[in-house]
């Protein structure tokens, strides 16, 4: 009895010392995960967005790693790549605050105004009409949030049925849009400024210079019966129709 007693204290104790090598691996993970992820097209450390100063310097591996929620510094980011197709993907439920400076460690010491978070898909010449089609596509089942962010540049002028409408965001989930100006974006058929094929939410958000055939600033088609736009003052909508 007493060796078997032993053999099973012994396997006890085992197990309680992979726990114990563990269990801070798994924490530290944790941690890693929740924190606050870092972008800043300046930044010059380790790219691996963890601080201000080891800021990510392009957008999309935040958007794959974001974290508790990711912190844009004034700047203009493009998709990658070099293609017309190319886009900002968001796979997943997010945050993402622009207005920042590149040294604050409060999220109220923003300022939108001085601080302009620039997502563009001006990848080419200075006119439009090398833009990638859209600058941020949001996947089936994500609910991201974007605040304080500009949206420009998108040209969705393929009229192949898929990539002329959605030029600002084409979202296939839901989404909220706080504090953002959403500007300058172009579609040969609906939807320059937001497609939602699902529900969402625009507070404080200013859509303008955006052009297409119809439903310039935001359209929405049904998917999910039970989804809706909701649109809190103040929301400005001043884009337009091509003349001609």
């Amino acid at each position: 009895m007493h060796n078997i007693l032993s053999a099973q204290s012994l396997r006890v104790f085992i197990r309680l010392s992979i726990l114990a090598a563990v269990l801070p691996v798994l924490i530290a993970a944790s941690a890693l995960h929740a924190q606050t992820v870092y972008v800043n097209a300046s930044a010059t450390g380790a790219n691996d967005g963890t601080s201000w100063a080891n800021a990510y310097t392009t957008l999309q591996p935040a958007l794959s790693n974001p974290g508790s929620g990711i912190w844009v510094a004034a700047g203009i980011y493009k998709p990658p790549g070099s293609s017309r197709t190319s886009t900002f993907t968001v796979g997943q439920s997010l945050t993402v605050y622009g207005g920042f400076a590149g040294n604050e460690t409060l999220l109220s010491q923003r300022d939108l105004t001085r601080n302009r978070s620039i997502l563009s898909c001006e990848i080419g010449g200075p006119s439009y009409t090398d833009n990638c089609g859209t600058v941020l596509t949001v996947s089936t089942g994500a609910t991201p949030t974007f605040d304080g962010l500009t949206v420009t540049g998108g040209n969705a002028d393929t009229n192949d049925g898929t990539s002329s409408y959605g030029a600002g965001i084409k979202s296939f989930g839901s989404f909220n849009v706080f504090n953002c100006v959403i500007s300058n974006n172009h579609a040969v058929n609906d939807s320059a400024g937001i497609l939602a094929n699902g529900g969402g939410s625009f507070v404080n958000t200013l859509f303008t210079g955006n052009v297409a055939l119809s439903a310039s600033a935001i359209w929405r088609r049904v998917r999910r019966p039970s989804s809706s736009l909701r649109i809190s003052a103040p929301v400005s909508l001043s884009s337009t129709a091509p003349s001609g």
